[in-house]
Formats: structure tokens, C-alpha cells, sequence
């Protein structure tokens, strides 16, 4: 059962508690259910890749925070971000200035085939152990060790506009 089935969307959606508890027990019991069968098959995933300590000691322990915050909310001073948002488009704009000139052409750097072609072809510099040369850079993941300064630029481009 999908909830707009059960809540309604748009103008008439209502909130659950308005709903009759014999049409929200099956999609309650159903969405328990899925939650179940989801923990069964990636919490061996988490085994494998070794996450189950940082999913037990870090991820979890911040589930009642994080559900506070939702309940209550959070206070935003827009002015702060506003000047903080400001500071990353100024830094995006010094580190896109400083990869063009490193790599000596014009490339569109949110690009992540055309970073790659740049970094690992046309300058050279090693992936990091293990990663693919497919073409593609996931940023927040690889990292390049050289004495170039576009590389690091460019992982910190990719990790200020992500």
C-alpha cells in the first residue's frame, strides 16, 4: 500500500492520526515488515564492509537527537548562512580558477569524466590504490597523491559543491 493511498496527497492529505486505525494497522505492519527484511539483508553488508561498529557506536546512538530535532526543529540564522553559503561559492570560485590554470584548458570540473580525464590522463596523477580508471571520479572517495595542486583542489572542489 503506498501512503497517499492511505493519507491522501496535496489538499486532501490527512495526517495519520486522522486515519481510521483499521486501514493504517496493514500499512503499519507492512512498513515494520520491509523495515525487518531490509535490516536482515544489509546488516551483512555492513558486517563485510566493516561498518556494523560505526553503524552501532556512532549511527545509531544518533537516531533520538536526530528525532528531536525533527519534532522541535531546528533554529537557522538565515544571515549566517546566507555569509557562509557566500564563503563556499568564493572558495569554489578560487579553486575552479586555480584547476583551469594547472590544468592549462577550459573543462567543466563539476564534470566528473571530464575532472578524470584532466587529473588521471592529462596530468598524470595515480589514482588512488584500488580505484578503477573508468572514466569516472567520485570525489569524496578517491584520492591522488602528486605534488600538483589541482588534485587536491579538485577533491576539495568536489567535496565544497557536494
Amino acid at each position: 500500500m503506498k501512503i497517499d493511498e492511505l493519507i491522501g496527497s496535496g489538499r486532501d492529505q490527512v495526517t495519520m492520526d486522522r486515519v481510521p486505525i483499521e486501514r493504517v494497522s496493514p500499512y503499519s505492519c507492512e512498513d515494520a515488515d520491509l523495515a525487518l527484511q531490509l535490516c536482515r539483508l544489509l546488516g551483512g553488508r555492513l558486517e563485510e564492509e566493516g561498518l556494523a561498529g560505526l553503524f552501532a557506536d556512532m549511527e545509531l546512538p544518533l537516531v533520538p537527537v536526530l528525532a528531536d530535532m525533527e519534532w522541535v526543529g531546528v533554529k537557522v540564522d538565515a544571515d549566517t548562512l546566507t555569509a557562509v553559503g557566500r564563503e563556499f561559492e568564493e572558495e569554489l570560485t578560487e579553486l575552479e580558477k586555480d584547476i583551469l590554470r594547472e590544468a592549462g584548458e577550459d573543462f567543466n570540473i563539476s564534470s566528473p569524466r571530464q575532472l578524470s580525464r584532466v587529473l588521471f590522463e592529462k596530468l598524470a596523477c595515480p589514482p588512488a590504490r584500488g580505484a578503477a580508471r573508468d572514466g569516472l571520479l567520485d570525489c569524496q572517495r578517491r584520492a591522488v597523491r602528486s605534488e600538483r595542486t589541482a588534485p587536491d583542489c579538485g577533491i576539495r572542489f568536489c567535496g565544497i559543491e557536494s
